[in-house]
């Protein structure tokens, strides 16, 4: 996960692409009638759980600079 918060754009783009493609195999899957195909949904779930928590992680990093120089500029 550190890699994810140090690297954050490239992160998101790579587990949103990684999100798509498990979605689409799911789909594939299931409409041919491979119903195990649902077993990608777990890792699906893993995915985007971990692309909320960097979404998360860059927005809160993102705002606490920002109070800091209002905070700076008042003074």
């Amino acid at each position: 996960m550190n890699w994810d918060l140090r690297h954050r754009k490239s992160s998101l783009v790579i587990r949103l692409l990684l999100a798509v493609w498990i979605t689409a195999v799911v789909i594939v899957l299931c409409a041919t009638g491979r119903w195990w195909g649902l077993a990608f949904v777990a890792p699906l779930v893993l995915d985007l759980y971990l692309l909320r928590r960097i979404l998360a992680a860059g927005s809160a990093g993102s705002a606490a600079p920002a109070r800091s120089r209002e905070r700076s500029s008042r003074e």
